[in-house]
């Protein structure tokens, strides 16, 4: 009896013992721990974040794809691209409209005209296109958010409704302000053009690009196509239509045969302004 009695209190002892050790953890060891999970989360959590951007990027590239798919089959339906603002109401001194501007004056966006290849016949058929984009006739199909031309990367508002990220490329400024080539591009006011006229060849031209936080972003609005002036997500453009993405150092652009390329911020000026226009017989070459 005594000798279990012994064993029995030699494990309580122990149990003490440990007790007394857990008890003993001081604030330089939890400290400690705290500094290496800190280590451990600033080394894991970039890589965790790159490869959460590197996913959003793709699909954003694939969106774009999809987008130059069903710019390709307009074209091979009603041989030429959409315009990219049906019925503008610009004024004259903007350089690239007729004046007067013809009516009713709709400014529909070359977003619509690829909505039956799209798989949004539906909507499409829903929209009066006799009408302006703003008319209360398309108000509830125009605030539709249609997930193809929104960035999973882009920072998102609630207003306007119906927004898009990506914009169709009107011409460049690039060479100066009220430059030539304010409509030299592919999208264009009042005006279609076939592949034909896109003598640059349609793997040489911007026709579309991400476009964040510009101020026309709806993809209902003709005035959702620009003329380029700065580089890509230069600061100097912020507050008008530009290429610009919430992507890292550069913007993802669509050339008119479907093919889509990461424009690095870095791309020089030059080389942007020859891969807008359609028609300027510029030469030159970018590896990404």
């Amino acid at each position: 009896m005594k000798t279990r009695s012994l064993g029995r209190a030699r494990r309580l002892d122990a149990r003490r013992l440990n007790l007394r050790r857990l008890a003993g953890f001081t604030l330089v060891e939890l400290l400690i721990v705290l500094a290496v999970i800190g280590v451990l989360l600033a080394i894991v959590l970039p890589a965790v974040m790159g490869v959460l951007e590197s996913a959003r990027l793709t699909k954003c590239q694939s969106k774009l794809r999809e987008i130059g798919i069903a710019l390709v089959a307009h074209h091979n339906v009603h041989a030429r691209f959409p315009a990219g603002c049906k019925d503008t109401t610009r004024d004259a001194k903007y350089g690239y409209v007729k004046w007067p501007p013809k009516p009713p004056h709709r400014e529909l966006a070359w977003n619509v005209y690829l909505l039956p290849f799209m798989g949004h016949e539906e909507l499409y058929d829903q929209l009066d296109r006799n009408k302006p984009f703003n008319d209360p006739a398309n108000k509830e199909v125009a605030a539709t958010e249609l997930d193809i031309f929104l960035c999973p990367s882009a920072e998102r508002t609630p207003d306007p409704p119906g927004q898009t990220d990506y914009a169709g490329i009107n011409g460049e400024q690039i060479t100066g302000p009220g430059s030539p080539n304010i409509s030299a591009g592919v999208l264009v006011h009042d005006e279609s053009y076939s592949d034909a006229d896109v003598k640059d060849g349609t793997s040489q031209t911007l026709i579309v690009a991400e476009d964040t936080r510009g101020p026309d972003k709806t993809w209902i609005h003709g005035r959702n196509i620009f003329a380029q002036m700065w580089g890509i997500n230069d600061p100097q453009g912020e507050g008008d239509n530009e290429i610009r993405s919430d992507h890292v150092a550069g913007a993802v652009g669509l050339f008119a045969d479907g093919h889509v390329v990461f424009l690095s911020d870095d791309l020089e000026l030059k080389t942007l302004a020859a891969m807008i226009t359609r028609a300027g017989r510029e030469r030159f070459t970018y590896d990404p």
